[in-house]
């Protein structure tokens, strides 16, 4: 139930956990035509200070009630979802990693903190997968202190576009 394709990538959650202050998701995303070596900063990039790698996704998630939810809390909807996955490329066609939601951050549309239950559904929708390349591309934008135009060097971003849509059932665990 865990496992979506969209375009050239395979996104398969297998872990859901959740404590009293985040919900951890294990994650692999695997490329069938493989990921740019650029995504691989713990081999490509002289000097990295991290022993893990990152992607980040640009995602939206949502809480509802479990089945079998005995007291009633209502849903939150389109909040802004996780953006960062942490880990390891196995091989160049494969990342393992770890998503971590910290419950902390989730608000309501009014600003307020989400009281969540015991037990609730925690829906995940994934649009983009993509991480920086090492090359740049000039891009003019506005001096703030001048308000003249100036030219200034971004990353060139490797997007990967897709719809990966999952919905996890979550338990709160305090045993570890």
């Amino acid at each position: 139930a865990y496992v979506r394709e969209s375009g050239d990538l395979t996104v398969t959650f297998s872990e859901a956990y959740y404590d009293s202050m985040a919900l951890y998701l294990s994650v692999r995303i695997e490329s069938a035509e493989g990921f740019p070596p650029d995504f691989i900063l713990t081999e490509n990039l002289e000097g990295y200070q991290w022993d893990y790698d990152t992607l980040r996704l640009t995602s939206t998630a949502s809480i509802f009630p479990s089945d079998s939810q005995s007291e009633e809390f209502e849903p939150v909807e389109q909040i802004i979802g996780p953006d960062i996955i942490e880990g390891k490329f196995t091989d160049s066609h494969t990342f393992d990693g770890v998503l971590c939601v910290d419950l902390a951050q989730m608000r309501t549309e009014d600003g307020e903190p989400v009281a969540l239950p015991d037990s609730f559904q925690y829906r995940l929708s994934v649009t983009q997968v993509w991480s920086e390349l090492f090359e740049t591309k000039p891009v003019l934008t506005r001096d703030p202190d001048t308000g003249g135009t100036v030219t200034v060097e971004e990353p060139v971003i490797q997007r990967y576009s897709g719809d990966w849509e999952f919905t996890f059932d979550v338990t709160l665990d305090t045993s570890e």
